[in-house]
């Protein structure tokens, strides 16, 4: 074999062995990319917990902070009403329940009027809407 001849022949078994080198280094740089992916799972699954609890925690003091805004601003409304004498929801559901109560016993003694009126033979003046009106 001459000169040229061997140069030609080293050359081509250079570029084999480029190619071989190749794939060697593509089986282990897929082995590492492998290996980097599963060291990769568990710090995800830390990473996912971390942001679960600092989600919990800043939630739970966002409700907590929503709830004294709101308890803050119930208490303040309360107490600028209170000073400008007007009347609250709870005023309101007090004078209603009075109302409700005082209807029902007008109620009662619209009917006993009824029932001794029917007894003596009396006669009943009814409203416009049809109640009996007490004389």
């Amino acid at each position: 074999m001459n000169e040229a001849q061997t140069y030609i022949r080293n050359l081509w078994l250079a570029g084999l062995g480029i190619v071989a080198t190749a794939a060697e280094a593509e089986a282990e740089s897929r082995e590492l990319f492998d290996g980097l992916v599963e060291k990769g799972r568990p710090v995800e699954e830390r990473q996912k917990r971390v942001v679960q609890a600092v989600t919990e925690r800043t939630e739970g003091a966002l409700r907590e902070w929503g709830q004294l805004v709101q308890d803050t601003v119930e208490y303040e409304r309360k107490n600028l009403l209170q000073r400008l004498g007007l009347a609250t929801r709870d005023d309101f559901q007090v004078l209603s329940s009075r109302l409700e109560t005082l209807s029902s016993k007008i109620d009662d003694v619209m009917a006993r009027r009824q029932v001794d009126a029917a007894e003596t033979d009396e006669p009943v003046i009814l409203a416009a809407d049809g109640t009996p009106v007490a004389v």
